[in-house]
Protein backbone atom coordinates (compact mmCIF):
# COMPACT_ATOMS: atom_id res chain seq x y z
CA UNK A 1 0.00 0.00 0.00
CA UNK A 2 1.46 3.38 -1.11
CA UNK A 3 1.99 5.68 2.12
CA UNK A 4 3.97 8.72 0.59
CA UNK A 5 5.86 9.95 -1.73
CA UNK A 6 9.43 10.81 -1.46
CA UNK A 7 10.59 14.58 -2.96
CA UNK A 8 13.60 16.19 -3.28
CA UNK A 9 14.40 19.80 -2.72
CA UNK A 10 13.91 22.60 -5.12
CA UNK A 11 15.43 25.85 -5.82
CA UNK A 12 13.14 28.37 -7.08
CA UNK A 13 14.71 31.93 -7.96
CA UNK A 14 12.61 35.36 -7.95
CA UNK A 15 14.03 38.07 -9.78
CA UNK A 16 13.37 41.62 -9.45
CA UNK A 17 11.50 43.70 -12.21
CA UNK A 18 14.97 46.02 -12.61
CA UNK A 19 16.98 43.17 -12.50
CA UNK A 20 19.13 44.16 -9.42
CA UNK A 21 18.22 41.66 -6.49
CA UNK A 22 17.37 38.07 -6.72
CA UNK A 23 15.60 35.94 -4.13
CA UNK A 24 16.10 32.22 -3.50
CA UNK A 25 13.12 29.93 -2.38
CA UNK A 26 14.17 25.80 -1.41
CA UNK A 27 12.15 23.37 -0.17
CA UNK A 28 12.98 21.53 2.26
CA UNK A 29 13.41 17.25 0.87
CA UNK A 30 11.11 15.08 1.75
CA UNK A 31 12.48 11.64 1.73
CA UNK A 32 14.49 12.73 -1.60
CA UNK A 33 18.02 14.37 -2.18
CA UNK A 34 19.03 17.05 -0.17
CA UNK A 35 19.23 21.32 -1.84
CA UNK A 36 23.39 21.38 -3.42
CA UNK A 37 24.86 24.31 -4.09
CA UNK A 38 24.90 23.33 -7.98
CA UNK A 39 21.44 23.00 -8.07
CA UNK A 40 21.53 26.60 -6.37
CA UNK A 41 23.50 27.50 -9.36
CA UNK A 42 21.87 25.98 -12.05
CA UNK A 43 18.78 27.85 -10.93
CA UNK A 44 20.24 30.93 -10.87
CA UNK A 45 21.79 30.34 -14.37
CA UNK A 46 18.27 29.48 -16.08
CA UNK A 47 17.68 32.64 -14.76
CA UNK A 48 20.34 34.61 -16.33
CA UNK A 49 22.08 35.41 -13.63
CA UNK A 50 25.66 36.33 -14.18
CA UNK A 51 26.80 38.97 -11.93
CA UNK A 52 25.84 39.57 -8.24
CA UNK A 53 25.76 36.14 -6.47
CA UNK A 54 26.44 36.07 -2.84
CA UNK A 55 28.02 32.89 -2.43
CA UNK A 56 27.82 32.83 1.21
CA UNK A 57 24.29 32.79 0.98
CA UNK A 58 24.30 29.76 -1.66
CA UNK A 59 26.49 28.28 1.29
CA UNK A 60 24.15 29.34 3.97
CA UNK A 61 21.02 27.70 2.61
CA UNK A 62 22.68 24.06 1.50
CA UNK A 63 23.56 24.30 5.42
CA UNK A 64 20.07 24.73 6.17
CA UNK A 65 18.05 22.59 3.52
CA UNK A 66 15.22 25.15 2.79
CA UNK A 67 15.16 29.38 2.11
CA UNK A 68 12.03 31.61 1.89
CA UNK A 69 12.97 34.88 -0.37
CA UNK A 70 16.55 35.01 1.05
CA UNK A 71 18.77 37.49 -1.40
CA UNK A 72 21.23 35.64 -3.39
CA UNK A 73 22.14 38.12 -6.19
CA UNK A 74 22.67 41.83 -6.06
CA UNK A 75 23.41 44.06 -8.67
CA UNK A 76 25.74 46.96 -8.50
CA UNK A 77 24.20 50.65 -9.09
CA UNK A 78 25.78 53.10 -10.90
CA UNK A 79 27.50 56.24 -8.98
CA UNK A 80 27.05 59.40 -10.34
CA UNK A 81 30.28 61.54 -10.53
CA UNK A 82 30.48 64.70 -8.63
CA UNK A 83 30.12 68.24 -10.05
CA UNK A 84 33.02 70.77 -10.23
CA UNK A 85 33.32 73.02 -8.15
CA UNK A 86 35.83 75.89 -7.28
CA UNK A 87 37.74 75.61 -4.12
CA UNK A 88 38.76 79.03 -2.59
CA UNK A 89 42.69 78.97 -2.09
CA UNK A 90 42.61 81.88 0.60
CA UNK A 91 42.05 81.00 4.08
CA UNK A 92 40.92 84.59 5.26
CA UNK A 93 38.28 85.50 2.17
CA UNK A 94 36.19 88.02 3.35
CA UNK A 95 32.29 87.18 3.14
CA UNK A 96 29.53 89.71 3.05
CA UNK A 97 27.54 88.14 6.03
CA UNK A 98 28.27 87.61 9.76
CA UNK A 99 28.14 83.81 10.35
CA UNK A 100 25.94 83.08 13.09
CA UNK A 101 25.67 79.83 15.28
CA UNK A 102 23.42 77.27 15.80
CA UNK A 103 21.80 79.83 18.58
CA UNK A 104 21.83 82.56 16.11
CA UNK A 105 24.74 84.05 18.02
CA UNK A 106 27.52 86.40 15.32
CA UNK A 107 30.95 85.17 15.06
CA UNK A 108 32.85 88.20 16.25
CA UNK A 109 36.02 86.22 14.59
CA UNK A 110 36.15 88.96 11.65
CA UNK A 111 36.12 91.72 13.84
CA UNK A 112 39.56 92.68 12.63
CA UNK A 113 41.28 94.27 9.67
CA UNK A 114 41.02 93.68 5.91
CA UNK A 115 42.52 90.67 4.30
CA UNK A 116 44.74 91.08 0.80
CA UNK A 117 46.05 89.69 -1.59
CA UNK A 118 49.28 90.77 -4.19
CA UNK A 119 48.68 91.09 -7.91
CA UNK A 120 49.12 87.39 -9.45
CA UNK A 121 48.26 85.54 -6.40
CA UNK A 122 46.31 82.48 -6.75
CA UNK A 123 41.96 82.83 -5.53
CA UNK A 124 40.49 80.28 -6.41
CA UNK A 125 41.08 76.29 -8.43
CA UNK A 126 38.31 74.61 -10.94
CA UNK A 127 38.44 71.15 -9.49
CA UNK A 128 37.17 69.22 -12.37
CA UNK A 129 34.31 66.57 -12.17
CA UNK A 130 34.48 63.15 -11.96
CA UNK A 131 32.99 60.48 -14.33
CA UNK A 132 31.84 58.30 -11.68
CA UNK A 133 31.57 54.37 -11.67
CA UNK A 134 29.56 52.16 -13.86
CA UNK A 135 26.84 49.81 -12.47
CA UNK A 136 26.17 46.61 -13.46
CA UNK A 137 22.61 43.91 -13.24
CA UNK A 138 22.37 40.28 -12.28
CA UNK A 139 22.75 39.70 -16.26
CA UNK A 140 25.81 41.35 -16.45
CA UNK A 141 24.39 44.42 -18.11
CA UNK A 142 26.25 47.80 -17.81
CA UNK A 143 24.63 50.47 -16.33
CA UNK A 144 26.25 53.89 -16.94
CA UNK A 145 27.10 56.70 -14.42
CA UNK A 146 25.78 60.26 -15.05
CA UNK A 147 29.25 62.26 -15.12
CA UNK A 148 29.17 64.97 -12.89
CA UNK A 149 28.82 68.88 -14.53
CA UNK A 150 31.96 70.96 -14.88
CA UNK A 151 31.88 74.50 -13.64
CA UNK A 152 33.49 77.41 -14.94
CA UNK A 153 34.48 80.79 -13.31
CA UNK A 154 31.56 83.80 -14.04
CA UNK A 155 32.59 85.90 -17.17
CA UNK A 156 33.06 89.05 -15.54
CA UNK A 157 34.43 89.08 -12.12
CA UNK A 158 36.17 92.58 -10.94
CA UNK A 159 39.80 92.73 -10.02
CA UNK A 160 40.36 89.03 -11.21
CA UNK A 161 40.79 86.94 -13.90
CA UNK A 162 41.62 83.12 -15.38
CA UNK A 163 45.35 82.60 -15.10
CA UNK A 164 46.64 82.72 -18.62
CA UNK A 165 49.17 79.60 -17.81
CA UNK A 166 46.53 77.27 -16.69
CA UNK A 167 42.45 78.04 -16.60
CA UNK A 168 42.16 75.99 -13.65
CA UNK A 169 42.91 79.06 -11.54
CA UNK A 170 41.60 82.32 -10.99
CA UNK A 171 44.52 84.80 -10.07
CA UNK A 172 44.07 88.35 -8.35
CA UNK A 173 44.62 91.13 -11.59
CA UNK A 174 45.59 93.53 -8.51
CA UNK A 175 46.40 94.03 -5.14
CA UNK A 176 44.03 94.27 -2.44
CA UNK A 177 40.83 93.07 -0.90
CA UNK A 178 39.48 89.22 -1.34
CA UNK A 179 35.68 88.79 -1.85
CA UNK A 180 33.91 85.93 -2.39
CA UNK A 181 31.08 86.15 -4.93
CA UNK A 182 28.86 84.23 -7.50
CA UNK A 183 30.77 81.66 -9.28
CA UNK A 184 34.31 83.51 -8.44
CA UNK A 185 36.18 85.46 -6.42
CA UNK A 186 36.79 89.46 -6.53
CA UNK A 187 38.93 91.95 -5.82
CA UNK A 188 39.04 95.12 -4.45
CA UNK A 189 41.37 97.38 -4.08
CA UNK A 190 41.98 98.71 -0.44
CA UNK A 191 43.74 102.19 0.62
CA UNK A 192 44.63 103.00 4.46
CA UNK A 193 44.70 106.51 6.31
CA UNK A 194 45.50 107.32 9.56
CA UNK A 195 42.02 109.62 10.41
CA UNK A 196 39.26 111.24 8.32
CA UNK A 197 38.94 114.67 9.06
CA UNK A 198 39.41 118.63 7.52
CA UNK A 199 42.66 117.73 7.03
CA UNK A 200 41.61 114.50 4.54
CA UNK A 201 38.52 116.11 3.22
CA UNK A 202 35.49 113.52 2.29
CA UNK A 203 36.60 110.62 0.60
CA UNK A 204 34.77 109.08 -2.23
CA UNK A 205 36.99 105.06 -3.14
CA UNK A 206 36.54 102.33 -5.50
CA UNK A 207 37.16 100.13 -3.31
CA UNK A 208 37.84 98.94 0.71
CA UNK A 209 38.87 101.35 2.98
CA UNK A 210 41.06 100.62 6.39
CA UNK A 211 40.89 103.97 8.55
CA UNK A 212 43.53 103.34 11.66
CA UNK A 213 41.46 106.51 14.03
CA UNK A 214 38.96 108.31 13.75
CA UNK A 215 36.10 109.41 11.66
CA UNK A 216 35.44 112.85 12.66
CA UNK A 217 32.15 114.88 12.61
CA UNK A 218 30.57 116.55 9.24
CA UNK A 219 33.07 113.99 7.14
CA UNK A 220 31.70 112.61 4.56
CA UNK A 221 33.05 108.63 3.27
CA UNK A 222 31.74 106.45 0.55
CA UNK A 223 33.36 103.60 -0.89
CA UNK A 224 32.43 100.18 -2.50
CA UNK A 225 33.90 97.47 -0.93
CA UNK A 226 34.07 97.72 3.41
CA UNK A 227 34.95 100.45 5.31
CA UNK A 228 36.92 99.65 8.58
CA UNK A 229 37.41 102.14 11.30
CA UNK A 230 40.03 101.25 14.42
CA UNK A 231 39.03 103.93 16.60
CA UNK A 232 35.49 105.99 16.65
CA UNK A 233 33.13 107.15 14.16
CA UNK A 234 31.34 110.90 15.45
CA UNK A 235 28.31 112.66 13.24
CA UNK A 236 29.58 111.69 10.26
CA UNK A 237 28.24 110.05 7.16
CA UNK A 238 29.55 106.58 6.17
CA UNK A 239 28.21 104.65 3.06
CA UNK A 240 29.62 101.26 1.83
CA UNK A 241 28.71 98.31 -0.97
CA UNK A 242 29.75 95.72 2.19
CA UNK A 243 30.73 96.04 5.64
CA UNK A 244 31.07 98.99 8.30
CA UNK A 245 32.94 97.72 11.21
CA UNK A 246 33.86 100.50 13.81
CA UNK A 247 36.25 99.15 16.40
CA UNK A 248 35.11 102.00 18.61
CA UNK A 249 31.53 103.19 18.32
CA UNK A 250 29.01 105.64 16.66
CA UNK A 251 28.11 108.39 18.10
CA UNK A 252 26.22 111.47 16.89
CA UNK A 253 25.02 114.59 19.18
CA UNK A 254 21.15 114.25 19.37
CA UNK A 255 18.94 111.63 19.40
CA UNK A 256 18.34 110.23 15.80
CA UNK A 257 14.86 109.53 15.85
CA UNK A 258 14.26 113.36 16.57
CA UNK A 259 16.40 114.56 14.70
CA UNK A 260 15.46 115.58 10.29
CA UNK A 261 17.40 114.10 7.56
CA UNK A 262 19.38 117.15 6.97
CA UNK A 263 20.49 117.41 10.21
CA UNK A 264 24.51 117.08 10.49
CA UNK A 265 24.69 116.29 14.30
CA UNK A 266 23.32 112.53 13.37
CA UNK A 267 25.99 109.70 12.67
CA UNK A 268 24.99 108.02 9.64
CA UNK A 269 25.61 104.38 8.47
CA UNK A 270 24.36 102.94 5.31
CA UNK A 271 25.83 99.58 4.03
CA UNK A 272 25.47 96.88 1.29
CA UNK A 273 26.53 93.92 3.87
CA UNK A 274 26.80 94.21 7.92
CA UNK A 275 27.46 96.77 10.54
CA UNK A 276 29.73 96.00 13.19
CA UNK A 277 30.62 98.50 15.96
CA UNK A 278 30.81 98.49 19.66
CA UNK A 279 28.38 100.70 20.46
CA UNK A 280 25.87 102.73 18.51
CA UNK A 281 24.25 106.19 20.19
CA UNK A 282 22.68 109.02 18.30
CA UNK A 283 22.86 107.54 14.88
CA UNK A 284 20.89 106.25 12.18
CA UNK A 285 22.28 102.63 10.23
CA UNK A 286 20.90 100.63 7.37
CA UNK A 287 22.54 97.58 6.65
CA UNK A 288 21.92 95.26 3.42
CA UNK A 289 22.27 92.31 5.76
CA UNK A 290 22.81 92.37 9.82
CA UNK A 291 23.53 94.92 12.59
CA UNK A 292 25.68 93.63 15.79
CA UNK A 293 26.57 95.70 18.50
CA UNK A 294 28.65 94.92 21.33
CA UNK A 295 27.77 96.69 24.41
CA UNK A 296 25.16 99.14 23.48
CA UNK A 297 22.25 100.93 21.62
CA UNK A 298 20.58 104.46 22.60
CA UNK A 299 18.53 107.00 20.84
CA UNK A 300 18.95 105.46 17.49
CA UNK A 301 17.22 104.32 14.41
CA UNK A 302 18.64 101.17 13.00
CA UNK A 303 17.37 98.93 10.18
CA UNK A 304 18.72 95.32 9.20
CA UNK A 305 17.50 93.27 6.35
CA UNK A 306 18.12 89.94 8.61
CA UNK A 307 18.88 90.30 11.81
CA UNK A 308 20.11 92.90 14.97
CA UNK A 309 21.77 91.27 17.67
CA UNK A 310 23.38 93.88 20.70
CA UNK A 311 25.54 92.14 23.30
CA UNK A 312 28.43 89.25 23.00
CA UNK A 313 27.57 86.07 23.98
CA UNK A 314 28.58 85.82 27.78
CA UNK A 315 28.73 89.10 28.13
CA UNK A 316 26.95 91.55 30.72
CA UNK A 317 25.97 94.20 28.06
CA UNK A 318 23.96 94.25 24.86
CA UNK A 319 21.15 97.23 25.75
CA UNK A 320 18.67 99.07 23.89
CA UNK A 321 17.35 102.22 24.97
CA UNK A 322 15.34 104.45 22.97
CA UNK A 323 14.66 104.73 19.67
CA UNK A 324 14.11 102.17 16.92
CA UNK A 325 14.90 99.08 15.73
CA UNK A 326 13.57 97.13 12.95
CA UNK A 327 14.88 93.92 11.27
CA UNK A 328 13.06 91.30 8.50
CA UNK A 329 14.25 88.08 11.19
CA UNK A 330 14.69 88.84 14.80
CA UNK A 331 15.87 91.71 17.10
CA UNK A 332 17.92 90.14 20.06
CA UNK A 333 19.30 92.02 22.93
CA UNK A 334 20.33 91.37 26.34
CA UNK A 335 17.90 94.49 28.00
CA UNK A 336 15.64 96.64 26.05
CA UNK A 337 13.98 99.65 27.25
CA UNK A 338 15.00 101.49 30.63
CA UNK A 339 14.04 101.68 34.24
CA UNK A 340 12.63 105.50 33.10
CA UNK A 341 10.25 104.24 30.65
CA UNK A 342 11.56 105.79 27.78
CA UNK A 343 9.73 104.66 24.74
CA UNK A 344 11.57 102.14 22.52
CA UNK A 345 10.33 100.65 19.68
CA UNK A 346 11.47 97.44 17.99
CA UNK A 347 9.85 95.99 14.21
CA UNK A 348 10.20 92.74 13.02
CA UNK A 349 8.78 90.86 10.35
CA UNK A 350 8.28 93.34 7.85
CA UNK A 351 10.64 94.99 5.77
CA UNK A 352 10.01 97.04 2.69
CA UNK A 353 13.09 96.96 2.07
CA UNK A 354 13.59 92.99 0.38
CA UNK A 355 9.90 93.75 -0.76
CA UNK A 356 11.63 95.94 -3.26
CA UNK A 357 14.81 94.27 -4.00
CA UNK A 358 12.52 91.24 -4.85
CA UNK A 359 10.01 93.14 -7.02
CA UNK A 360 13.40 94.70 -8.95
CA UNK A 361 14.87 91.27 -8.72
CA UNK A 362 11.77 89.75 -10.75
CA UNK A 363 11.59 92.55 -13.23
CA UNK A 364 15.44 92.20 -14.03
CA UNK A 365 15.19 88.20 -13.97
CA UNK A 366 11.75 88.52 -16.81
CA UNK A 367 14.30 91.12 -18.51
CA UNK A 368 17.21 89.10 -19.08
CA UNK A 369 15.23 85.73 -20.00
CA UNK A 370 13.58 88.16 -22.73
CA UNK A 371 17.12 88.74 -24.30
CA UNK A 372 18.08 85.37 -23.73
CA UNK A 373 14.93 84.31 -26.25
CA UNK A 374 15.87 87.18 -28.55
CA UNK A 375 19.16 85.31 -28.67
CA UNK A 376 17.88 81.69 -28.60
CA UNK A 377 15.71 82.79 -31.98
CA UNK A 378 18.90 84.51 -33.75
CA UNK A 379 21.04 81.48 -33.26
CA UNK A 380 17.98 79.29 -34.31
CA UNK A 381 18.07 81.61 -38.10
CA UNK A 382 21.75 81.75 -38.49
CA UNK A 383 21.84 77.65 -38.27
CA UNK A 384 19.10 77.53 -41.02
CA UNK A 385 20.63 80.28 -42.95
CA UNK A 386 24.23 80.22 -42.34
CA UNK A 387 24.96 82.15 -45.49
CA UNK A 388 22.86 85.12 -44.67
CA UNK A 389 24.33 86.43 -41.64
CA UNK A 390 28.09 88.03 -41.67
CA UNK A 391 30.57 85.96 -40.41
CA UNK A 392 31.32 86.40 -36.25
CA UNK A 393 27.97 87.46 -35.45
CA UNK A 394 27.21 83.81 -34.14
CA UNK A 395 30.57 83.62 -32.39
CA UNK A 396 29.09 86.81 -30.86
CA UNK A 397 25.68 85.48 -30.24
CA UNK A 398 26.82 82.33 -28.64
CA UNK A 399 29.29 84.80 -26.25
CA UNK A 400 25.77 86.80 -25.56
CA UNK A 401 23.78 83.64 -24.66
CA UNK A 402 26.45 82.06 -22.16
CA UNK A 403 26.67 84.93 -20.58
CA UNK A 404 22.75 85.69 -20.13
CA UNK A 405 22.49 82.04 -19.16
CA UNK A 406 24.94 82.92 -16.08
CA UNK A 407 23.08 86.39 -15.05
CA UNK A 408 19.80 84.46 -15.56
CA UNK A 409 20.71 81.37 -13.13
CA UNK A 410 22.46 84.08 -10.45
CA UNK A 411 19.36 86.34 -10.73
CA UNK A 412 17.13 82.97 -10.27
CA UNK A 413 19.25 82.39 -6.99
CA UNK A 414 18.89 86.11 -5.92
CA UNK A 415 15.50 85.65 -6.17
CA UNK A 416 15.06 82.52 -3.89
CA UNK A 417 17.23 83.86 -1.82
CA UNK A 418 15.22 86.72 -1.37
CA UNK A 419 12.05 84.42 -1.05
CA UNK A 420 13.47 82.19 1.34
CA UNK A 421 14.15 85.36 3.83
CA UNK A 422 10.64 86.14 3.19
CA UNK A 423 9.15 83.25 4.29
CA UNK A 424 11.37 83.16 7.77
CA UNK A 425 9.67 86.49 8.29
CA UNK A 426 6.69 84.91 9.10
CA UNK A 427 8.05 83.26 12.29
CA UNK A 428 10.21 86.59 13.25
CA UNK A 429 10.80 87.26 16.91
CA UNK A 430 12.28 89.86 19.16
CA UNK A 431 14.47 87.81 21.81
CA UNK A 432 15.39 89.52 25.80
CA UNK A 433 17.80 87.54 27.48
CA UNK A 434 17.23 89.06 30.53
CA UNK A 435 14.94 92.35 30.95
CA UNK A 436 12.71 94.16 28.98
CA UNK A 437 10.92 97.28 30.46
CA UNK A 438 7.53 99.01 30.40
CA UNK A 439 7.35 101.30 27.38
CA UNK A 440 8.60 98.86 24.79
CA UNK A 441 6.33 99.06 21.67
CA UNK A 442 6.91 95.76 20.27
CA UNK A 443 5.75 95.67 16.29
CA UNK A 444 5.78 91.85 14.46
CA UNK A 445 4.22 91.93 11.02
CA UNK A 446 0.91 94.96 11.59
CA UNK A 447 0.58 93.69 15.52
CA UNK A 448 1.71 95.71 18.05
CA UNK A 449 2.31 95.08 21.80
CA UNK A 450 3.64 97.90 24.33
CA UNK A 451 4.90 96.63 27.74
CA UNK A 452 2.90 97.49 31.02
CA UNK A 453 5.80 96.44 33.54
CA UNK A 454 9.50 95.04 33.68
CA UNK A 455 9.51 91.73 33.05
CA UNK A 456 12.27 89.26 33.21
CA UNK A 457 13.88 88.15 29.53
CA UNK A 458 11.92 85.82 27.61
CA UNK A 459 11.15 86.52 23.36
CA UNK A 460 8.20 88.04 21.84
CA UNK A 461 6.40 86.29 18.55
CA UNK A 462 3.31 85.95 16.61
CA UNK A 463 0.69 83.01 17.78
CA UNK A 464 -2.85 82.88 16.05
CA UNK A 465 -2.70 86.79 14.88
CA UNK A 466 -1.53 87.89 18.75
CA UNK A 467 1.96 88.73 19.78
CA UNK A 468 2.51 86.33 23.16
CA UNK A 469 5.42 86.60 25.19
CA UNK A 470 7.25 83.97 26.95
Amino acid sequence: MEIGEARDAVATVEVEPDKMAAYLTVTRALGGAEITAAQIRQALAESRIVFGVLDETIDQVVAAGEAHRQLVAKGRGAVDGEDGRLQSLIETVKERRPRLDERDNADYRDFGGIATVREGDRLMQQIPPSFGADGKNLLGEVLPATPGKPVAFAARLKGAEVDPGNPAFLIAKISGQPVLASKGMTVEPTATLPTVDLATGNVNFEGSLNITGDVRAGMVIRASGDIHVGGMVEAAELEAGGDVVVKGGIIGQGSAHERSDSNESVARVRCGASCIAHFIENARVDAGDSIVVHKLVRQSELAAVNRIIVGKPGSDHGNIIGGQVAATLSVQAKTIGSPAGIKTRVRVGTNPVMQEKLALATSGLQAKLKKLDEIVKLLAFIESHPARVEPGIRQKAESTRALLLQETEQAQQDMDMLNSALDLAKDAKVVIERTVFENVHVEIGNKIRVTEAKRSGGKFSLMAGKIIFV
